[in-house]
């Protein structure tokens, strides 16, 4: 995914993911970012998320995998899930 590995180069995306951790605000991603973005700077230290199915694996212990219902909340999280 290249638009994931983009993201993950960019100084500007990793300095507001930081000030948004440190602040103990919610971090979001979609498709493989979570897996490439997030997991690959360290954002899900202690922390449970998912992804696209393709990188689902790459999230490692930090991985989540939601049941089918929980797509069809959109409140639904892996914390509150897994």
């Amino acid at each position: 995914m290249p638009g994931a590995e983009r993201l993950s180069q960019s100084d500007v995306l990793q300095s507001l993911l930081s000030a948004q951790q440190a602040d103990q605000r919610w971090l979001a991603a979609i498709c493989a970012a979570p897996a490439v973005v997030l997991q690959t700077a360290g954002f899900l230290k202690g922390r449970k998320a998912t992804s696209h199915p393709a990188f689902v694996d790459k999230l490692g212990d930090s991985r989540c995998i939601l049941p089918a219902q929980a797509a069809q909340n959109p409140l639904a999280s892996c914390d509150a899930v897994c």
